[in-house]
């Protein structure tokens, strides 16, 4: 396969995760969300002391490329990374690795020998692989990560048609998993004994607390898509409308990034815009901020919208967090965030403008939060608990 043999003897309490990896250190196109959340799993499945085989779909680089194998570095855990052969043009090079997801998978599945297959989202490609593992081996256990749904963007075009078969394949996937998680309760039904499901609104890597204080100035950070969708439009006019006396921060990548660098040469006395960073970068940037916002645009306006990790990540890292309110937020959590009613530019600018007074208004509640948030899906305790569970119903 490469360089990297990968030999069944070597593992022994195999899981296969089949994800689309595509980091901020790596070039190409950043998915910096879907990315650490992948890393979570990995190393939450590390900790509870699972050997770790990632097949990469996310075809991050737009050049040729045979198949590759490396090990890779997630959090305190590494894993051994397969990269199915990439192309120049990445859509075909999608549609490419579907027709070769059959073929990877019979030699992992009769050279590995994994007793459990999981998957993140019901792509198309991860879809085949899990069909076909099941055919292979048919007592496999398989688990879906359901993160997002198919119809909940708005896609365009071709954008159009990657929606349809990944709904079909999203069908098709509940049919023969054994287990679901779901970030927002409503997501999936369970459907006869076998199933199993559960609530998992956010998953925790290896974190290092760093209490919210309200020292002077206040920095107030932004870290995911640069879309409209996720309400960037209304956090660029919000960085023009305050004041100098606050900082503000933003990580990510996506269609508005060019606006943002705009902003960034303009407001540069009260604005920092770093774009892509990695995972090391990021944690470094996240320490430094006292507020977390969050300006998306309303959930039920999108068809099966999703309740955003950010936001229970941003209270486990003790942040004070302003958001828009959204659809799915646990009752143990609710009441410590500071949701921005009414017109989101507005709500915006009142709680900037009064940061210090919810920090101190919010804190009890913020402080029980953060221990439910930690006890309960900690990357360790989380992914534990689904593997005990399996274990215990197969």
């Amino acid at each position: 396969m490469s360089s990297i043999e990968v030999h069944s003897s070597q593992l022994k309490n195999g899981v296969l995760l089949i994800a689309p990896f595509c980091p901020a250190n790596r070039g190409g196109l950043a998915a910096l969300g879907g990315a650490a959340k992948i890393s979570a799993v990995i190393q939450g499945m590390r900790e509870n002391d699972f050997d770790v085989l990632l097949i990469n779909s996310g075809h991050q680089l737009e050049k040729v490329r045979w198949t590759s194998v490396r090990r890779s570095k997630h959090g305190m855990q590494n894993c051994i990374e397969v990269e199915p052969l990439t192309i120049r043009k990445r859509n075909i090079g999608k549609l490419l690795q579907c027709f070769l997801a059959p073929l990877i998978m019979v030699r992992i599945i009769y050279k590995w020998k994994p007793k459990y297959v999981w998957i993140y989202n019901p792509y198309l490609f991860e879809v085949i692989c899990l069909c076909t593992g099941k055919l292979l081996k048919t007592n496999l256990v398989t688990i879906l990560e359901l993160e997002d749904l198919p119809n909940s963007r708005q896609r365009k075009g071709t954008g159009i048609i990657k929606s349809f078969l990944d709904s079909l394949a999203l069908k098709v996937a509940l049919m023969i998993v054994n287990g679901v998680t779901v970030v927002q309760r409503q997501m999936c039904d369970a459907k006869g004994s076998r199933r199993l499901i559960w609530y998992l609104p956010v998953l925790l890597g290896h974190i290092e607390i760093n209490p919210a204080t309200t020292q002077s100035p206040i920095r107030i950070g932004y870290f995911g898509g640069l879309e409209v969708e996720k309400g960037v439009d209304v956090l660029i006019d919000l960085i023009r409308a305050t004041q100098a006396s606050h900082q503000w921060i933003v990580c990510g990548s996506g269609s508005l990034k060019y606006k943002l660098e705009m902003t960034a040469r303009e407001f540069s006395d009260r604005f920092t815009f770093l774009g892509c960073v990695d995972d090391q970068r990021f944690k470094a940037v996240y320490c430094q901020v006292n507020a977390i916002i969050n300006l998306h645009k309303p959930i039920e306006a999108f068809s099966a919208g999703i309740f955003p990790y950010k936001l229970l990540e941003a209270v486990a890292h003790g942040k004070i967090v302003l958001s828009t309110p959204m659809l799915g937020c646990p009752d143990q959590v609710k009441d410590a965030i500071y949701w921005l009613e009414g017109d989101p530019l507005q709500a915006g600018l009142n709680a900037v403008a009064i940061v210090e007074e919810i920090e101190m208004k919010l804190r009890p509640a913020r402080i029980e939060a953060q221990k439910w948030v930690l006890a309960n899906y900690s990357s360790r305790n989380a992914i534990g608990r689904i593997f005990h569970d399996l274990q215990s119903a197969t």
